[in-house]
């Protein structure tokens, strides 16, 4: 374990928030999008045999498409033609001691610009998510909701799936994910289609954005374990915890439940 991060402290114990000395690289894991990456300096995302982006782009479309339409597409066309079949966003290097990594770019022109791209294709994302196809590529989130997709209604700020529609009212199950034995009643709601605030778009692409943004942690080292000592005894540890929201990365989960509110006493070690 690297230096201590973060520490707190009651009558009988001590949690210490460490980096992860050895985290695991996020590209190793399941994930639904792939990397690709091209930098002199670095061996970025996911290993491939691309030679530049026209030949991912040209590989990409011959992958859903016969070998003769790229007789036809101008070296200008093929990006336009890939996002047909795909989602795919830009990758972002930013590097100056460290390096970060994004999908939208930074200001500094010197030291960032485009090493690649991240992809996944449409196929793929509804055949894998079991997300509806508007919720993973509409980027309309006042649309018109149907049965079967995820909603927010006006009075709560969590998702609920749509079970039917009658005229103007629609029944919302906010249980839908839960487990028969876990699910109350209460939790299924009639409401009018004009308390729907929102309705879950462009799902295919914040999983992407889900993706880089890990992997940017695992770049910048910004991945956590925790330590919960007796008197200097270990009493609890686990690693691989990625980005510093302590309460949101799994983290929380792990600890003890009687040990929990620790975390809201963690202080910066000098």
């Amino acid at each position: 374990m690297s230096d201590t991060f973060m520490v707190a402290k009651n009558n009988e114990v001590t949690l210490k928030i460490v980096y992860d000395s050895c985290p695991e690289n996020p590209r190793d894991w399941d994930n639904l999008g792939t990397m690709v990456a091209w930098h002199r300096k670095y061996d970025l995302g996911d290993k491939h045999r691309y030679a530049d982006t026209t030949d991912l782009f040209e590989s990409l479309i011959r992958d859903v498409l016969f070998d003769c339409v790229m007789e036809f597409l101008e070296p200008k066309d093929l990006e336009g033609f890939v996002k047909q079949y795909y989602t795919i966003l830009p990758l972002y290097l930013y590097d100056h001691s460290g390096t970060i990594m994004n999908t939208t770019g930074f200001s500094c022109p010197w030291d960032s610009g485009q090493v690649g791209w991240i992809f996944c294709s449409h196929k793929r994302m509804k055949e894998e998510t079991g997300y509806t196809k508007d919720e993973l590529f509409s980027t309309d989130k006042h649309r018109t909701p149907q049965i079967g997709e995820r909603v927010k209604i006006a009075s709560r700020d969590d998702l609920g799936q749509i079970k039917s529609i009658s005229g103007n009212i629609a029944v919302v199950d906010f249980d839908y994910n839960k487990a028969l034995n876990y699910r109350k009643k209460e939790n299924i709601v009639s409401v009018p289609l004009t308390e729907i605030k929102e309705v879950l778009s462009n799902k295919a692409e914040e999983i992407l954005v889900n993706e880089v943004k890990i992997y940017d942690q695992y770049l910048r080292g910004d991945v956590y374990s925790f330590i919960l000592e007796d008197n200097g005894d270990v009493i609890e540890s686990c690693h691989g915890f990625y980005g510093n929201n302590f309460k949101e990365n799994g983290m929380l989960d792990c600890i003890p439940n009687k040990y929990k509110y620790l975390i809201d006493r963690l202080t910066i070690c000098a």
